[in-house]
């Protein structure tokens, strides 16, 4: 059973990333799909308490970090400004609670920011080829990549799954 979800959740990912960069919109059923198969694996490493509780602290960094973010383009347009008007797409917002239950608090505040690194220089490189010059980001799709090559990079044993935030910690010796 672990196996199948775990081939569910690289499935979804996969899906994510290419209807994200193919179409720069993503079902919405994926998420939810998504999100419970990420409950069910953290379920089978640790207590439900915890994964609750992780899942509630790292939802609680991605408000802040919306805030912050609603803040700052409030600021520089001098106006107040909704961030799904032109911003920032519902998928992301969806994509950023769907992979809120995978990792331990300790984790995600490392992980998070450096999947929104790792968009941000692909999606630059990737503008670089690009004939089309669409300057929409594909964040979710972006992140999906991230975070499936995590997921590979833990199932292979080169980063370690504790909670531990430190960069050189997490990668294994």
């Amino acid at each position: 059973m672990l196996i199948a979800v775990n081939v569910i959740s690289c499935i979804l990912l996969v899906l994510v990333l290419v209807e994200d960069l193919k179409f720069r919109a993503v079902h919405a059923w994926i998420f939810p799909l998504l999100c419970a198969a990420f409950i069910f694996l953290r379920m089978n490493e640790t207590a439900v308490s915890e994964v609750l509780t992780d899942t509630a602290l790292n939802t609680a960094l991605i408000a802040l970090n919306l805030l912050l973010a609603t803040l700052y383009f409030s600021l520089k347009n001098r106006k107040p400004v909704k961030l799904t008007g032109g911003f920032i797409g519902w998928g992301d917002l969806f994509f950023f609670i769907a992979i809120a239950p995978l990792f331990p608090f300790r984790q995600f505040v490392f992980v998070f920011p450096l999947s929104l690194l790792f968009s941000l220089i692909m999606w630059l490189g990737l503008s670089q080829f690009s004939q089309q010059r669409d300057r929409k980001v594909p964040l979710a799709g972006l992140q999906a990549l991230f975070v499936l090559g995590w997921m590979g990079a833990t199932a292979a044993g080169f980063v370690d799954s504790s909670s531990s935030p430190d960069f050189f910690t997490v990668w294994k010796n």
